[in-house]
């Protein structure tokens, strides 16, 4: 065959033979001569008609001409009044009524047929530029004179001519001239019969003159597109012409391929039958094999020798060995047998899975002749069939197993696959998901009427969406009309371009958005309080920390990221006792609360109270650790003015306890002092005396209230004192507690 295909390029690539080409050009030139001789025998046909028009118009007027010469003959001239342009005709000077007066005394002078036409003549070449002229070799008015044309043409009338025709050229252009011999008539006579003609005779001619120019101008563009047409009409011709001779060269290349062809077919076939990828064999009416190719002796791993004459049934297996005496008959009958499957013995041993295609070839009289066959070895593809049926097992093995519910729709959305978790999940048994619509089961969706339909189902459009899967969440119903929230994967099934349905996986995912909402209410409470929260990994990096960390320390969150967490809350306090045993219960997996002294942004330090604890996953391995810090400053201020207040307090009841007792004495002594004044003279020394005891016991008193007020065991009773009068009181007091070496000095205001 590659030999075939070298042997048809360089057919294909030859030149066409030179005597192809010596045709195409002689055609060509051929065809040329033709369309030139065509064109100009068009041209001058066109012309000659032309011409021939053009005479038919100068007839028709030298007709017209003589009509009206005739009337006016016969009516013996008509008289109009003399004009500069009409004067009386100097011709007829002789005859008697050439000049008439009416009754009216109009004077009228007679036209008479030459007359008329010599100016008919002259309108006409003013107003319609044909020239007509009136003539004879014997003309009575010298200007009629004939020019040579027309005396030749008058010479020719007395040879018995009727008429003359010629084109010729007049002051430059070209005229159609005719003309036709002029007989005299009755009406004649009467100016011409001095000249001796009689009735009957030729007298002269009137030609007729037509100016061609203007007429062939007017065609010189019909001309043209008469050329224009056969031009194409040519170039036409010539690419007929040439592409008639291409596909005949290419035709002729073909069947020198074909002949080639045909040369070779017998060997090229005989290649094909050899080497072809199925086998083929040929059997004898009784079974015994005729004929195999190479492909069969390889198939079987037999040499040829071992195979011709042989039973056909020797080479299979035992059942199939049955089956073929059985089948051969049939279709010896029949003619033809088709995907037959029948197990062939290979040399070695072993079995070899055939599928058989033939027909019977008779002689002319329709008698068996032989049976043509060819099989194909379909072993690989019965167990690649046997290992795709054992997946399409295990697909639905694990279909059938799969914790999701899967669900295959056809594009009416009907279920045509169920599996078990998918029933489960939805409370229907599988038989009553199979074949009925989805939107009246599982999938309810209501249309805007409010009836259900496909309206506004999400998983209808998820289908008709380009761009293959989807996925979505939506609401699922049960048998008993509950409904769950469940996220849908909706994977269109598509045979080439076209959707055939669709798969949809779904999960309930009731539980897990029960959990995302406690989560989404965690993270909340966390992002909320007042208290720092921190979490960091096993190397003590910063991975989260809440708002409340910027309102604290004044550092932004995006800063600390990824930081060490104790370079972040304790920069310069390494050596915090505190701080050492929460690194140790940490390392021990065990949490710690305590308090800590942190630093803030601005350099400030405060007091926080911690708790931190490792993060363990479900396995209780830690993944990581946390704190919550919360700032204590102020209630460390608060409890140092408590413990201040306390011990002020037990002062108090000290004070409070000694003032009491001392209050009791201070009673009785100034109980007696009372009475000794009572006792003794007004005003003496010794009343003074006893006075000076009354006053200092009364100040005691006051001092022992100042204590009794001081520990919450008296009623304060405010009143307005003259602070001068109480300092002048007490300075007698003090001037004997003092000492002698001090000296006192009041100053009142």
């Amino acid at each position: 065959m590659k030999e075939l295909g070298m042997e048809n390029q360089s057919i294909n690539d030859g030149k066409k033979p030179g005597w192809i080409k010596s045709k195409a050009i002689l055609i060509g030139v051929v065809w040329t001569l033709i369309m030139a001789g065509l064109l100009v025998w068009n041209l001058q046909e066109h012309k000659k008609h032309l011409l021939e028009s053009v005479t038919g118009y100068a007839r028709s007027t030298y007709n017209k001409d003589v009509v009206y010469r005739r009337w006016m003959a016969t009516h013996g001239g008509v008289y109009v009044p003399p004009t500069v342009e009409t004067p009386p005709n100097p011709y007829l000077a002789e005859h008697p009524r050439r000049d008439v007066t009416t009754t009216t005394g109009m004077k009228l002078t007679l036209i008479n047929p030459a007359y008329m036409t010599r100016q008919v003549f002259e309108l006409g070449r003013e107003q319609y530029g044909y020239q007509g002229h009136i003539t004879s070799l014997k003309p009575l008015r010298p200007e009629n004179r004939p020019d040579p044309w027309e005396k030749k043409a008058l010479s020719m009338f007395e040879t018995g001519t009727s008429e003359v025709v010629e084109v010729q050229v007049l002051d430059g252009d070209r005229y159609l001239r005719l003309m036709r011999p002029l007989v005299a008539e009755k009406g004649c006579l009467k100016c011409h019969a001095d000249q001796g003609y009689k009735l009957g005779d030729i007298r002269g001619g009137v030609s007729v003159s037509i100016n061609l120019e203007p007429i062939m101008v007017a065609n010189v563009s019909h001309w043209w597109n008469i050329g224009y047409a056969y031009g194409v009409v040519w170039l036409l011709g010539l690419l007929g012409i040439g592409f008639t001779f291409i596909s005949f060269g290419k035709h002729f290349r073909e069947l020198e391929v074909q002949k080639t062809l045909l040369q070779q077919s017998r060997d090229y076939f005989k290649t094909f039958y050899q080497q072809a990828p199925v086998a083929f064999q040929s059997l004898a009416g009784d079974g015994t094999v005729l004929e195999v190719n190479k492909t069969w002796l390889l198939f079987l791993g037999y040499q040829l020798d071992k195979v011709i004459g042989k039973d056909f049934a020797a080479f299979l297996a035992p059942e199939s060995a049955k089956e073929f005496r059985r089948l051969f008959a049939q279709f010896k009958t029949v003619g033809q047998v088709k995907g037959v499957l029948l197990e062939l013995r290979h040399y070695n041993g072993n079995i070899i899975k055939g599928n058989f295609y033939g027909r019977v070839e008779r002689d002319e009289q329709g008698n068996f002749k032989r049976t043509i066959c060819v099989f194909y070895d379909i072993t690989k593809n019965i167990e690649q069939q046997e290992i795709i049926a054992r997946l399409q097992q295990r697909n639905e093995t694990i279909l059938m197993a799969a914790g999701e519910g899967i669900i295959g729709l056809d594009m009416e959305h009907k279920p045509v696959f169920v599996n078990p978790a998918a029933a489960e999940m939805l409370g229907f048994p599988v038989e009553e998901l199979l074949g009925r619509d989805s939107h009246e089961t599982w999938h309810r969706v209501e249309a805007d009427s409010g009836s259900p339909g496909q309206k506004s189902c999400r998983i209808c459009l998820a289908m008709e969406a380009p761009g293959g899967k989807v996925r979505l969440t939506d609401s699922l119903y049960r048998q008993d009309g509950t409904s769950f929230p469940a996220e849908l994967t909706i994977s269109p099934i598509l045979q080439g371009d076209e959707v055939s349905g669709a798969v949809v996986v779904f999960t309930d995912i009731s539980e897990r958005l029960e959990k995302e909402k406690r989560l989404s209410l965690l993270v909340a409470v966390v992002e909320q309080t007042e208290s720092i929260v921190v979490i960091f990994d096993h190397q003590r990096k910063i991975f989260y920390l809440n708002p409340a960390f910027e309102r604290i320390t004044g550092y932004l969150v995006a800063e600390m990221q990824g930081k060490n967490v104790h370079e972040v809350f304790s920069p310069d306090l390494k050596n915090d006792r505190n701080r050492q045993e929460l690194k140790s219960s940490l390392l021990r997996g065990e949490p710690w609360h305590g308090t800590l002294q942190s630093k803030k942004k601005d350099g400030t330090i405060f007091d926080e109270e911690t708790v931190s604890f490792p993060i363990r996953d479900d396995q209780g391995r830690i993944i990581g650790y946390a704190a919550i810090k919360r700032d204590i400053s102020a209630q460390k201020k608060l409890e140092l003015q408590l413990s201040q207040a306390s011990k002020m307090e037990s002062i108090g009841q000290l004070a409070g306890g000694v003032a009491h007792d001392f209050n009791n004495i201070l009673t009785v002594i100034n109980g007696y002092a009372q009475i000794v004044l009572m006792k003794l003279e007004e005003g003496s020394k010794l009343w003074h005396d006893v006075r000076e005891i009354e006053k200092a016991g009364d100040r005691a008193a006051g001092l022992t209230r100042q204590l009794l007020a001081f520990s919450r065991k008296q009623v304060i009773m405010p009143k307005v004192l003259r602070a001068n009068d109480e300092i002048a009181e007490m300075e007698k007091m003090l001037r004997r507690l003092i000492g002698e070496d001090i000296e006192l000095e009041i100053l009142l205001a």
